[in-house]
């Protein structure tokens, strides 16, 4: 696929929800599109950049993350070992925390 100037554009995340609609049917809520892009699914996380006081991402790489998310769901390849290993470093600070507080 050829990029376009228009797939390398900057975008906030909130207009990147639209594009996600135009592609899937569906319009994630603006924290769902944060949420994508801080912590990911599947292991997957979207492509941002800072910029102009806010993050932002380009029409490619909401497309890349919507295919690369598929790919793990139906299992035809992994999520890279350091997104698994950062899932569960946070899991098991999140759990220790909550032991901490019901030790109380």
């Amino acid at each position: 696929m050829i990029a376009t100037q228009q797939d390398e554009q900057l975008i906030r995340l909130a207009s990147a929800a639209s594009l996600v609609e135009k592609l899937t049917g569906e319009r994630p809520h603006v924290s769902t599109m944060h949420r994508w892009a801080l912590r990911g699914s599947s292991g997957v996380r979207l492509k941002t950049k800072y910029a102009l006081g806010a993050k932002r991402t380009t029409a490619a790489w909401v497309r890349e993350f919507i295919d690369e998310v598929d790919l793990v769901r139906t299992g035809e390849v992994t999520p890279h070992p350091s997104e698994l290993r950062s899932k569960k470093s946070r899991l098991s600070r999140i759990k220790a925390e909550l032991d901490a507080e019901l030790s109380r």
